[in-house]
């Protein structure tokens, strides 16, 4: 790696290497960039091209602890649903968005998550049809489940930490697959007031990502987690 200070002498190299031209003019100059951040991520998150969760992590990559909180079960008022309809109503108005979270009518089996709220309205969308009888003046839990992590994040260092806690004596949440979490802990057997023990990934786009806690704690409750950030994409103009 001698001698090799930026960006644009790594990709001279490569063109080099391939036999073509290192003045801008290859067809393969832009390319050559988008295989050297494309490696350059891979060796970062663990010298694997099929999956970041194969390989052994870099201690060098810049490990990076953030944190988020779950918030506790929302229930202040009462709900108002119609068998039917993915519509639903607030007695008063939350001052937060409850978009996201899983609802759970009391003495109710069923379980839907609320896909769109807006803060400070009544007014609430299920993510489908209520298939409940329909009520007013019903109580209820809303649950954060979910939670979109802080961070731009190219792989997580789990186990996650908790340190609120009086269930989860070791305070760690594993990682599993959604598959995993979804069998050993489904929504019906739910255990509200206790910390969770476990969480799985549900989505990665772009360095964002959310993931899903097995438990649902009865109050608000700090996560922590390392994670290798996202590294800035090398860039450069033609090299001549």
């Amino acid at each position: 790696m001698a001698g090799f200070t930026t960006a644009a002498d790594l990709k001279q190299s490569l063109l080099q290497h391939c036999g073509e031209l290192t003045g801008g003019t290859s067809p393969y100059d832009t390319l050559a960039l988008d295989y050297l951040n494309r490696a350059y991520h891979a060796l970062l998150a663990g010298s694997s091209e099929f999956g970041v969760e194969i390989g052994d992590p870099w201690p060098w990559a810049g490990r990076t602890t953030g944190a988020v909180a779950l918030a506790a079960p929302y229930n202040t008022g009462t709900l108002t649903l119609t068998l039917g309809s993915t519509s639903g109503t607030f007695s008063a108005a939350p001052a937060a968005s409850q978009a996201g979270k899983w609802l759970k009518v009391t003495d109710r089996s069923e379980w839907f998550k609320v896909s769109a709220h807006t803060a400070g309205a009544t007014a609430f969308t299920l993510d489908c049809a209520y298939t409940d009888d329909s009520g007013s003046g019903l109580t209820y839990n809303l649950y954060e489940l979910e939670k979109n992590l802080t961070g731009t994040i190219i792989r997580l260092l789990e186990p996650m930490r908790v340190y609120k806690s009086t269930t989860n004596r070791d305070g760690k949440l594993g990682l599993v697959s959604p598959e995993v979490l979804t069998a050993r802990w489904p929504l019906m057997v739910l255990e509200s007031g206790t910390t969770p023990t476990a969480f799985c990934i549900v989505s990665e786009t772009n360095g964002t990502v959310r993931i899903r806690v097995n438990k649902a704690p009865s109050e608000a409750m700090r996560l922590e987690y390392d994670y290798l950030p996202m590294p800035t994409a090398m860039a450069t103009s033609p090299r001549t």
